[in-house]
């Protein structure tokens, strides 16, 4: 505004140069990787891949075609309730948290972007002049971003991956006990309120041999099943007779649609299935509960959290401004590219005293 006089831009080209600046703001937040790059802020140890949900300028009321509509921002679900906005996805390297690749996705679930994200960092260190980037760089992301064909993707294209499941923090060694005073908080809080009324589980009593099982009610169910593989799990099925079941006066005890439901059926899981015992789920699983996988995963946190509390309250995008994904994606890049030149002027004192030796950068 100084070296302009106050001279102030008419709206149609800001409005112009906003519309422009998805191509621009790409290439321009390439230029700063480069720079980060050379430097030796990136580091390439670890990468983090996490989602920010913000909300957008958009109506939740809004009425419209459902073409038009899914050119909008996306209903999703956050811990301040559902808001309509975007998911700012972001990598970032675990040395001093450059972010190396950001993308605004209009998804309410994260299950289906850790391929693109995986691409697309590796689109941009290779415009930089750094090829195959995860043959060196470990990827940690959490359980949002958890699917079997998540799991197969690291493992095919050799990725050392570390992607917490959603039960994570259930097999943690540290909380081994939980479910022992979750269960004395149930039935605390069963005994105070009154419970659900229903018979338990545990309440079943199987044979030493599995071949029958006794109900609550003392009632023997037969075997229906044995060694049942559904893909995952070993169990042995059992079934009580309709002579038994349709009249018991308990029904109402036993199942909880006793108006739909005619029998009482019970699984007696034993063991996991050959298959489920290699699928790239199961694979995951044992890889990061080891001491190696617990130490890299517990770096995710502390690399990329503080990089969303950045751009969020000290930058200061509370929300997206624009309409539609190009224009927003552009100022979630450009957010990003703040935050990483403000690295640089923390971690980057040498920059103004030796030339940038520049690569050739690929411009599509």
């Amino acid at each position: 505004m100084a070296l302009l006089a106050n001279t102030r831009s008419h709206f149609t080209t800001i409005a112009d140069f906003i519309a422009n600046l998805d191509k621009k703001a790409l290439h321009l937040f390439r230029d700063i990787l480069l720079y980060c790059d050379q430097m030796g802020l990136i580091g390439k140890e670890m990468f983090a891949i996490d989602g920010c949900k913000l909300p957008s300028n958009a109506s939740k009321e809004l009425r419209v075609a459902r073409a038009d509509f899914e050119k909008k921002a996306a209903k999703m679900k956050t811990s301040k309730g559902v808001i309509q906005g975007y998911d700012g996805v972001a990598t970032v390297g675990s040395k001093h948290q450059i972010v190396v690749y950001a993308e605004a996705w209009g998804e309410a679930q994260e299950h289906d972007l850790l391929k693109p994200m995986e691409e697309g960092t590796a689109e941009n260190f290779e415009a930089i002049g750094d090829k195959d980037i995860f043959s060196k760089t470990r990827l940690t992301t959490d359980n949002g971003f958890h699917n079997e064909k998540n799991m197969e993707m690291p493992a095919e294209k050799g990725i050392d991956g570390y992607v917490a499941d959603n039960q994570f923090r259930k097999h943690d060694p540290l909380l081994r006990d939980r479910d022992r005073y979750k269960e004395l908080h149930r039935k605390e809080r069963a005994r105070f309120e009154g419970g659900s009324g229903l018979f338990k589980v545990d309440e079943i009593t199987f044979a030493g041999d599995l071949s029958h099982a006794i109900c609550s009610t003392g009632k023997k169910l037969y075997r229906s099943g044995t060694n049942i593989d559904d893909g995952k799990f070993l169990s042995h099925r059992f079934k009580g007779p309709k002579s038994a079941s349709l009249p018991c006066k308990l029904r109402t005890l036993c199942l909880r649609k006793p108006e739909k439901t005619e029998i009482r059926q019970v699984a007696f899981f034993h063991g996991r299935s050959g298959k489920g015992k290699n699928t790239f789920t199961e694979k995951m699983k044992r890889k990061i509960d080891s001491a190696v996988g617990r130490f890299f995963y517990s770096k995710r946190l502390g690399t990329i959290e503080p990089v969303f509390a950045k751009i969020c309250s000290t930058i200061g995008l509370d929300r997206f401004k624009m309409r539609g994904k190009t224009k927003n994606n552009s100022q979630w890049l450009m957010f990003c590219m703040l935050h990483n030149l403000k690295k640089i002027h923390q971690f980057g004192p040498g920059l103004c005293l030796k030339p940038l030796k520049r690569k050739k950068i690929a411009r599509n």
